[in-house]
C-alpha cells in the first residue's frame, strides 16, 4: 500500500493499513509492526513547483 495515503500529523505519517508510524524527516519507525525506516528525500519548493532529490549529487528533478 502506499504510504502516501497514510496520515500525517506532528511530523509523522501513519501507515492507513497496518498502523506502522514513521518519522517524516528521517523515516525512522516509530511504532510497529514496521521493522524497517521509509526512504526520505530532500525536496524544496519555489513558486508551485516541488523538487525532489534522488541522488546524492545535489541536484533536483521536478516532481510531477
Amino acid at each position: 500500500m502506499p504510504l502516501s495515503d497514510g496520515e500525517v500529523a506532528d511530523g509523522t505519517i501513519e501507515c492507513w493499513l497496518h498502523g506502522s508510524r514513521f518519522d517524516l524527516a528521517t523515516g525512522r519507525v516509530l511504532s510497529p509492526p514496521a521493522t524497517r525506516p521509509a526512504a526520505v528525500f530532500a525536496v524544496r519548493t519555489d513558486g508551485g513547483d516541488v523538487y525532489v532529490r534522488l541522488d546524492d549529487d545535489g541536484g533536483c528533478e521536478r516532481a510531477g
